[in-house]
């Protein structure tokens, strides 16, 4: 624990002090702010009479390091002298490794996200990857991300005609949020109360994505188009990375569960409306039973509403990770972290084109007796039949144009392994 400290200033009293007086080799100082006292029979000496043993490492011992450090360095300490206990670690750590880089607002790229003309959905990802590509071709540093209410201090009539407020609410906090932490430059998000606070959080000098907005000047929620015009230009907007911490969560499991083997994912479509879109649990289930299982560990992702009820009986010996279910961002890391990810098309899956890596099969049809399957609504979205979406990241992420069906399944697979089991295919 001792990092190579000794004769070290211990800034404040409590049980730490205790254990590092003890722990550490030297003759050390005992020091408060406003000193007093003595401690181990010797007196506890003030922030101001430390200016005398500048000379020193401090190793703070209190909650308050950013106020101390502060104090620290105006009576002329460095911070590469400054040390804290970090009590979830249980070490000495040095301040220097914790410093927040300054943020200016200049440096700022601020993008609404407007559920007035625009869908807490994973839709999202097209504004989320657009907005970072715009934050790099502007060479801003940073994004903020800013979720505009339909909601105004006036009384003009607004609906929720797609989910109720209590939906609403959620999916900014288990669709939106995750999708912004899944960008690296974000440093900041914010969920407005009210469309006029949009105002008092941007000033005058702000710059905004999309370009132009404004409350009286909305953008209609961007799709397709504005995709495919940025990979025409040679722009990647495959910008969509799992937070530190969600990778960590994920290789754990994968340490304890999966071991060498190679990961597969399942997404589920499991929804209680548009069933005759939902998943081949008949399908998978006869794939599942001819897999290699001593090389390959395939894990079943379901449909969040669906985590938490039992899946199918013909799945049920299959794993299932409902922490992914529940946590975009883990998600995102496991997407990350396969050999392969399955899929039909659901939200999810879309995410699939904007992470790097992320080898995939989305299998698709034309369906014109439901809007979402016609074949309007599935060109619209970029995805013609017989052809590769023009957007994918790599070219081991594939559609497969057919049913989702045991044979279908076979296929792709065989195909997949033939193509990219010994390579990492771009």
């Amino acid at each position: 624990m001792n990092n190579g400290l000794t004769d070290v200033i211990l800034y404040g009293i409590n049980g730490v002090t205790d254990i590092l007086y003890k722990e550490l080799d030297g003759q050390h100082i005992i020091a408060t702010t406003d000193g007093n006292g003595s401690y181990q029979e010797q007196p506890v000496l003030s922030l101001q009479q430390l200016s005398e043993h500048k000379n020193r490492n401090v190793v703070i011992c209190s909650v308050f390091v950013d106020d101390i450090v502060s104090s620290l360095l105006s009576i002329g300490f460095h911070i590469e002298q400054i040390f804290f206990f970090h009590m979830p670690k249980n070490t000495i750590e040095s301040a220097c490794d914790f410093i927040i880089p300054p943020c200016q607002k200049d440096d700022i790229l601020y993008a609404i996200y407007d559920l007035g003309s625009s869908i807490a959905t994973f839709d999202a990802t097209n504004f989320v990857v657009l907005a970072e590509a715009k934050r790099i071709e502007l060479g801003k540093k940073h994004l903020h991300f800013v979720v505009l209410p339909k909601r105004n201090f006036s009384q003009n009539i607004r609906l929720h005609s797609m989910h109720t407020q209590d939906e609403v609410n959620w999916r900014v906090n288990h669709i939106l949020n995750p999708l912004f932490q899944c960008i690296k430059s974000t440093t900041g998000i914010s969920y407005l109360n009210a469309r006029e606070e949009l105002d008092g959080l941007l000033g005058k000098s702000a710059t905004v994505f999309p370009e132009g907005f404004s409350l009286n000047n909305t953008i209609t929620q961007m799709g397709y188009q504005e995709i495919i015009e940025q990979t025409r230009k040679g722009t990647c907007i495959a910008h969509l990375e799992a937070p530190d911490t969600a990778k960590r969560l994920v290789d754990n499991y994968i340490k304890h569960h999966c071991g060498d083997k190679q990961i597969i994912t399942i997404t589920m479509r499991e929804y209680n409306s548009h069933e005759q879109r939902n998943s081949s649990s008949d399908g998978w289930s006869q794939f599942l039973a001819e897999l290699d299982t001593d090389k390959y560990y395939p894990i079943i992702i379901r449909d969040t509403y669906q985590s938490t009820t039992p899946i199918a009986e013909e799945l049920q010996h299959i794993e299932q990770f409902p922490l992914a279910s529940m946590d975009l961002t883990v998600r995102v890391a496991l997407y990350q972290r396969a050999y392969l990810n399955f899929s039909i098309p659901t939200g999810p899956a879309y995410l699939f084109y904007f992470i790097k890596p992320c080898p995939s099969i989305v299998f698709r049809t034309f369906n014109e007796d439901h809007f979402a399957t016609s074949k309007m609504t599935v060109e619209k979205g970029g995805f013609f039949i017989g052809e590769q979406p023009e957007f994918r990241n790599s070219l081991n992420q594939r559609v497969f144009w057919g049913e989702e069906n045991y044979q279908n399944i076979a296929s792709s697979f065989e195909e997949f392994e033939n193509e990219f089991s010994d390579t990492s295919a771009d």
